[in-house]
């Protein structure tokens, strides 16, 4: 009995390895052809702990065995350092650029009211960074005398709203910069109501091509995200729960195969300007195994992943959490310090900052 149960034990290792390594290549899938199949590394978490969990066990029961889950870590390392990636924070060097993402939910929360002065406003004020790109941003439904102090750090400042294949009113986006935009239009995309915007900057002499991204929404309703929550602390009877989780996911794999050609115009852009200065900001909406993340980092440095720690979940709305909004930059920059910022929460997502230093500068 004891060894037909660790042979038992032993090929669900193997089982769990094998799916951990599917859900973690799994961003070779493009979710227009595929949407529910591309939807598969969104359990990469789930075989990841459970592969951990395996460690644990065979400790104790058959050393020997370790060599399977160890196995599967190390053929996973890859995707394992996508997800949660494990650098040694180190101090920018004087002179680096610093670069911050933040989607600000039009500047209204409800979960977070307020009085006085604009808490995002005085987050920007105080956050000492060079380039901030927005998203979900409407500065008409901000009506605070604070703009006047950031206008004056940011003296350079601009938004696109997308025109084309639009079916509702788009998003804003929006860049701040203590160094001069010199141009800016919005990319064409299909979409339900975001926006990819395209400015240029003139730093010290050199152009910046830099990407505003705000990708398609999942379209998850207040009521929907709450019946998730309930889901996962197990407040839904099963008959219930499998209705309500079979509608979730059908809308993500449509809200994939949306952001699958979003992605594309980003990546032909990218590639437009192959070996100028670039950096590619926003909220992405999708985890750093999908296809529309690696799309667009591909040829680009993923600043999370070559200088940030651990998950780093910068979208947190009841039970959801997942690192969504992303700073990627040409080869021209060495990233430094890439992290989420926990500090303010009064939009649904945290702002990411990051360091880049140009290696080559005087």
């Amino acid at each position: 009995m004891k060894k037909i149960t660790l042979r038992l034990f032993s090929w669900a290792n193997i089982i769990v390895v094998v799916m951990m390594l599917a859900a973690g290549y799994a961003a070779g899938i493009n979710p227009v052809s595929h949407p529910y199949l591309s939807l598969f590394g969104f359990l990469f978490p789930a075989f990841l702990t459970m592969n951990l969990a395996f460690i644990a066990f065979w400790l104790f029961v058959s050393r020997i065995r370790l060599f399977i889950p160890v196995a599967g870590f190390l053929m996973a390392y890859s995707p394992v350092q996508w997800y949660s990636p494990t650098n040694v924070a180190e101090a920018p060097p004087e002179g680096s650029l610093k670069v911050l993402t933040y989607n600000v939910l039009g500047f209204h929360s409800p979960e977070h009211p307020f009085e006085g002065a604009h808490p995002v406003l005085q987050y920007i004020e105080r956050s000492g960074a060079d380039i901030i790109c927005l998203q979900e941003y409407t500065r008409v439904a901000c009506q605070d005398s604070m703009w006047n102090i950031v206008d004056s750090i940011y003296p350079y400042h601009a938004s696109v709203v997308s025109q084309g294949y639009v079916q509702t009113g788009g998003a804003e986006v929006a860049v701040y910069s203590k160094y001069p935009i010199t141009s800016y239009r919005n990319i064409d995309i299909y979409t339900r109501g975001n926006t990819v915007g395209a400015f240029t900057l003139d730093i010290n002499g050199d152009s910046l091509y830099l990407v505003n991204a705000h990708l398609e929404t999942i379209g998850f309703s207040p009521e929907e995200k709450q019946q998730f929550n309930d889901m996962v602390r197990g407040r839904k009877e099963s008959g219930e729960m499998r209705r309500e989780a079979r509608t979730m996911v059908s809308k993500l794999a449509e809200s994939a195969k949306v952001r699958a050609p979003q992605a594309d115009a980003i990546a032909r852009y990218i590639s437009k300007h192959k070996g100028e200065r670039m950096i590619v900001c926003g909220d992405l909406n999708d985890h750093p195994l999908s296809y529309v993340h690696h799309t667009i980092a591909r040829g680009l440095t993923d600043c999370y992943r070559a200088a940030g720690r651990w998950p780093g979940f910068s979208f947190r709305y009841h039970s959801m959490y997942v690192r969504i909004d992303n700073i990627m930059c040409s080869e021209h920059w060495k990233p430094y310090r890439c992290e989420v910022d926990k500090s303010i929460d009064f939009s649904d997502h945290y702002p990411v900052y990051c360091f880049l230093y140009e290696e080559n500068s005087p």
